[in-house]
Formats: structure tokens, C-alpha cells, sequence
């Protein structure tokens, strides 16, 4: 069973990373237009052309702009996808309240867009892979998480309490967004990772999960923390469910 599981997880990781490599600025082309329908549906037909055309004006600047490539990209999907956001935000701000705003309504489209079966099928899968996997956490997390579709820097620490963090310490997205002084857009893909984040549970998975953002251990500097804790009984989590039962 693991060894036909290590190598499901190996051919999904090389399938996600052709795919991201191709997919990029599509995604947000989709969101936005379906955001048009719903949540920017007070905006007039007018201004959505004209953000339209500034975000085609502006994606191939961005792409070729010295601050995109001041980062490793893993692939030109993913550089296309994270400069499609960012123009998407240039575009959208001067018609909404502010950049907090922009922002949340870019993960709120992007979360919509990406919230398809086939991502909820393998991002179900994660946290079970992720446990198995605690030693090699990059295995699961590459192949398994739709937005890392080539191999970072994953790294897992195991902890006295029998928990362990996985620690993530080159986040390109981060990296892309932090270039060009708009940090908090990498949460536009970060937010994708609630898909699976979600799942973890004391009930489904017996450990208890946290994430943090930017940190360092060790005198390295790290991007996010993924952090697992063996549940208890007495955790207030596993006393509600026992008690709803």
C-alpha cells in the first residue's frame, strides 16, 4: 500500500505541475468574470471593460518586470497566475473601498473559482498523506496542494509533545508578491490551502492544527508553519464532539 501510494502521490505531482505550468492567468480571467455576476455586479459594464483592458496591459509588464524573476519561479504558469492577480488588483482597486478590500474580494473569487470536485477530491486526501508522510511532508504537499505544483522547500520538525511542524521556507508567491510591495496578495493563494486545512480535525485526523505566517527557527527564516498536535480528551474540540455524539 505505500509503495503504490508513493507512486499515485509522484504521478499526481508531475500531472500538477504540467498543468500550473499552463493554467495560470486563465483562473483569474474565469474568477473575475464570475465575480462580475455576483460580487461586482454593481460595478457597469463600461468600467468592466476597462479593467479588462487594463489587466491585459498590465500582465505582460508585470511578467517581464525585474522584480518577478528577483524570486525563483518554479514554473511560467505560476508567474503568469501570480502576475495576473496582481494586475487584476491594480486594476480593481480604484472601483472598490481600498486594498484591504481588493484583497479580500480576490481570495473570495479565486477561492470560488478554484473550489472545483476534482480540487476537493485531492485536497481531501492531504492531511491523511501529510500524517503518513510526517518525515517527508514535500512528497504529500507537492503533489496534493493544486496552488504548489513544483517542488519547494518543505521541511517537518517533530516535536516532544509527538506533534511536528512543517515548516514551508520559500513561498515564490510570497516571494513574487513581497517584490513588488503588495505582501498581503499572497494570501490570494494561500487562502486555497482552507480546502484541506479544513479537514484537519481531532475526530478525522486526531491531531489538533494550527497555521502561522512568517517566523524563523533555527536562524532561518520561514514562510509558513503548518503545525500538528496530538489531540486529547480533554481538548475542548474533542469534548464538544464527544458531547454532540
Amino acid at each position: 500500500m505505500a509503495y503504490n501510494e508513493n507512486m499515485l502521490i509522484k504521478a499526481l505531482s508531475q500531472l500538477q505541475h504540467w498543468r500550473d505550468s499552463r493554467c495560470g492567468p486563465h483562473l483569474m480571467k474565469r474568477a473575475l468574470e464570475r465575480g462580475f455576476k455576483s460580487d461586482l455586479a454593481s460595478i457597469d459594464a463600461q468600467s468592466r471593460d476597462k479593467i479588462r483592458s487594463e489587466i491585459d496591459r498590465r500582465l505582460p509588464e508585470i511578467i517581464e518586470d525585474d522584480r518577478s524573476w528577483s524570486v525563483d519561479v518554479p514554473t511560467r504558469g505560476q508567474l503568469e497566475w501570480a502576475a495576473s492577480v496582481l494586475a487584476a488588483h491594480e486594476a480593481l482597486e480604484p472601483h472598490l473601498a481600498g486594498p484591504s478590500e481588493t484583497v479580500d474580494l480576490l481570495i473570495s473569487i479565486t477561492r470560488n473559482e478554484w473550489n472545483t470536485a476534482r480540487n476537493r477530491f485531492l485536497s481531501g486526501r492531504l492531511p491523511r498523506a501529510l500524517l503518513r508522510h510526517r518525515k517527508r511532508p514535500g512528497l504529500p504537499l507537492n503533489a496534493l496542494l493544486p496552488q504548489y505544483g513544483a517542488p519547494w522547500k518543505w521541511r517537518s520538525i517533530p516535536r516532544e509533545d509527538g506533534g511536528f511542524d512543517v515548516f514551508n521556507r520559500d513561498c515564490f508567491y510570497d516571494g513574487f508578491m513581497t517584490a513588488h510591495g503588495m505582501p498581503e496578495l499572497a494570501g490570494v493563494f494561500w487562502s486555497l490551502d482552507a480546502m484541506w486545512t479544513e479537514r484537519i480535525t481531532p475526530e478525522r485526523c486526531g491531531f489538533l492544527f494550527e497555521e502561522r505566517r512568517k517566523g524563523s527557527t533555527n536562524g532561518k527564516d520561514w514562510c509558513r508553519c503548518f503545525s500538528f498536535t496530538p489531540a486529547t480528551r480533554n481538548d475542548p474540540a474533542v469534548q464538544t464532539n464527544s458531547g454532540a455524539a
